[in-house]
């Protein structure tokens, strides 16, 4: 048998249809869990925001605005994370170490979750209770038209700002935000 003859089983086929399927797995899963995240959010918004006290309603968007940060914050901390000092942590089976090391081993699908999942939805659901809130004001002086450019560009203002500095300081502290998540989710994964 000649060497043109001899056929070399490939590993690449096999490892990138594994990685396709799980690939695929996850774009659906991220797609029901969009689809129940945003459905709560939005049947607690057009069920409380519609007869709350105007304050109660500012303080509600402003509560959205900073899921949305927060969880913004989160993913550029889980990206940006390194996990030489966990690793050690997780061998010496210090709290929360292995759940780290999960994070940052899994944060294409953290910073999913996080940024584009919870951020976009605070984003939309925020600008929605905008125009609740806008709604329950037709009352107001100010012109409806005027008042949703005003309220809409403010938030908008807010969000951006607030995310900017929220990523500036996970950019700074990556791994100290990374392992405080990490002790969050071991309250409810039970991890010792």
């Amino acid at each position: 048998m000649s060497r043109s003859q001899v056929q070399i089983p490939s590993v690449a086929p096999f490892y990138m249809k594994n990685n396709k399927k799980k690939s695929n797995n996850w774009v659906i899963k991220a797609f029901f869990l969009t689809l129940v995240i945003s459905s709560l959010f939005s049947l607690l918004a057009n069920s409380v925001l519609p007869i709350a006290p105007i304050w109660l309603s500012c303080f509600l968007i402003l509560i959205f605005v900073l899921i949305g940060v927060v969880a913004d914050a989160i993913a550029t901390a889980v990206t940006i994370a390194t996990p030489a000092q966990f690793n050690s942590m997780a061998s010496r089976q210090v709290h929360g170490g292995k759940t780290t090391i999960y994070l940052i081993h899994n944060a294409d699908r953290v910073a999913n979750i996080c940024g584009d999942i919870i951020g976009d939805i605070c984003s939309i659901i925020s600008g929605g209770a905008i125009a609740i809130l806008i709604d329950t004001l037709t009352n107001s002086r100010l012109p409806v038209y005027a008042l949703m450019i005003i309220l809409s560009a403010f938030v908008s203002a807010l969000t951006v700002g607030l995310k900017a500095a929220g990523k500036a300081i996970a950019i700074k502290n990556a791994n100290s935000i990374t392992y405080q998540v990490a002790l969050f989710i071991c309250i409810f994964r039970g991890e010792k």
